[in-house]
C-alpha cells in the first residue's frame, strides 16, 4: 500500500467533514478511496482515521508529525498529550466488520506492578470526552489505562445495520486479549452502554466459570450502568423515536442535556455536547430490544454487588437510568454518588474530591503485587 501524505489526509478529512461517513461509491481520489477502505471497503469514516493515528508508519515520513497533529485533532484529542500522561493509540478488530479503537493512557509516574484498568465507554460518548476524568485517575492510581470506544462510537465504527449485544460483549476481552497477551491482571470497568460488556464478562467468569479471558479480573466497575429495564421511559421513547427521522441510526438528540449532562456547568456541557453530538449509532429496534433482555438476564443479585471484586457505582441524579429507592439500591451493594448526573464522568474540568471517591471504591479489595 502506498504511504498517505498530509495532503491527502487533509483532503479526506475535509471531505468527510462533518459528515458521520460518506459512501466509498461516491469517492472519485483514490487516495481518499484507499483510506476509506482501511477499515471497510463501503464508507469513510472515524475509524479510518484512527488506523491512521495507530500506524504512523503509513504516513509519509516527511509529513508524519504534522498528519498526526492533524488526525488528533479530528479525532477530538488535543495535539499534545495531556499534562502527566502520555497516549498511544491501536486498534482491535473483532469480526469481519467491527474494529475497535483504544487509547493507553500512561501515567508519568505509572507503576508496573499495578493492575492496569480497562474502561468501556458508553453511547455517544468517545473517549476524549472522558479523558480529563481517565488522566487524574491514572495519575492518582499511578496504573495505565486502556480506554476504547464501544463499537458504533467514535473510532469504533461497524459495517452492519445495527449494533448488538455480542458485538459490544465481545469488544472487552478482544481489548484485554490484544493489549495484555501476557496475562497480567486487569480492573474492568465500563459507563453506562459500555457496562454491558462487564456485565457479560462478569456473567461469564463469575456465575458460570467459563473464561473469556486468560488474565484474572480483579474487579468488575459498573459506572451509571444499564440496570435491565430500569431506564427511563422518556429517554427510551425519545431515543427510539429519532430512530425514524435518521435513517436507522440513534442519535443523541435535543435533549441530550437534559438526560446526560443536566448538572453540568454551561461552558463544560457545551464542550461535552460538541463532542457528543456529532455521533450516531446504527441500530434497530429489535436488536436494542434483545440486548436489554440480555442485560436484564445477567443483571447483578445483592450477593454478587455485595461482593468485593463489584464496584456498582450509581449517580444520583441519573435521568437515563434513574436512582429510584436509593436506600434499597443500598442495601443490595451499590454506591450512590450524590449530586452526580448520568456523564459525571466527563467533560473538560472533573471535580478531584469525586475522582478521589471514584478511586476509593474501584480499589478497595484490590491487591497489587509484584509480577
Amino acid at each position: 500500500m502506498a504511504l498517505f501524505d498530509l495532503a491527502s489526509i487533509n483532503k479526506a478529512i475535509g471531505y468527510l467533514g462533518e459528515n458521520y461517513e460518506a459512501a466509498t461509491e461516491d469517492i472519485v481520489s483514490d487516495p481518499l478511496k484507499q483510506i476509506a477502505e482501511l477499515t471497510t471497503t463501503e464508507t469513510l469514516d472515524a475509524s479510518d482515521f484512527f488506523v491512521l493515528l495507530s500506524n504512523p508508519d503509513l504516513i509519509q515520513e516527511d509529513s508524519r508529525q504534522e498528519s498526526i497533529e492533524a488526525l488528533r485533532q479530528f479525532l477530538d484529542y488535543s495535539t499534545a498529550d495531556p499534562e502527566g500522561v502520555s497516549l498511544s493509540f491501536s486498534t482491535v478488530s473483532i469480526s469481519s466488520n467491527v474494529t475497535v479503537a483504544a487509547t493507553k493512557i500512561t501515567p508519568d509516574n505509572v507503576d508496573e506492578t499495578k493492575a492496569p484498568i480497562v474502561f468501556a465507554g458508553g453511547i455517544f460518548h468517545n473517549t476524549p470526552v472522558y479523558l480529563e476524568f481517565l488522566r487524574q485517575t491514572a495519575i492518582k492510581t499511578e496504573r495505565e489505562i486502556l480506554a476504547f470506544d464501544s463499537p458504533g462510537v467514535g473510532g469504533s465504527h461497524f459495517n452492519a445495520e445495527s449494533f448488538t449485544h455480542e458485538m459490544l460483549a465481545d469488544s472487552l476481552p478482544a481489548v484485554i486479549e490484544s493489549e495484555y497477551s501476557d496475562g497480567r491482571p486487569v480492573i474492568v470497568a465500563g459507563h453506562s452502554l459500555g457496562s454491558v460488556s462487564v456485565y457479560n464478562l462478569f456473567h461469564h467468569q463469575e456465575k458460570k466459570g467459563d473464561l473469556l479471558v486468560e488474565n484474572p479480573v480483579e474487579k468488575y466497575v459498573f459506572i451509571a450502568p444499564l440496570r435491565g429495564y430500569h431506564f427511563s421511559l422518556k429517554y427510551m421513547l425519545d431515543g427510539l423515536g429519532g430512530l425514524g427521522k435518521n435513517e436507522g441510526k440513534l442519535v443523541p438528540g435535543e435533549r441530550s442535556q437534559e438526560f446526560y449532562g443536566q448538572l453540568h456547568a454551561g461552558e463544560d456541557w457545551a464542550w461535552v455536547e460538541d463532542l457528543v453530538d456529532y455521533e450516531k449509532m446504527p441500530a434497530v429496534i429489535a436488536q436494542y430490544l434483545k440486548l436489554l433482555r440480555i442485560v436484564a438476564r445477567q443483571s447483578l443479585k445483592p450477593r454478587h454487588m455485595q461482593d468485593e471484586k463489584v464496584a456498582f457505582l450509581m449517580m444520583g441524579e441519573d435521568n437515563v437510568f434513574p436512582c429510584r429507592a436509593p436506600k434499597l439500591w443500598q442495601r443490595k451493594g451499590a454506591t450512590i454518588f450524590d449530586g452526580a448526573d448520568h456523564s459525571a464522568i466527563a467533560g473538560p474540568r472533573i471535580d478531584a474530591a469525586f475522582v478521589d471517591q471514584f478511586i476509593g471504591e474501584i480499589e478497595e479489595g484490590v491487591v497489587d503485587g509484584e509480577e
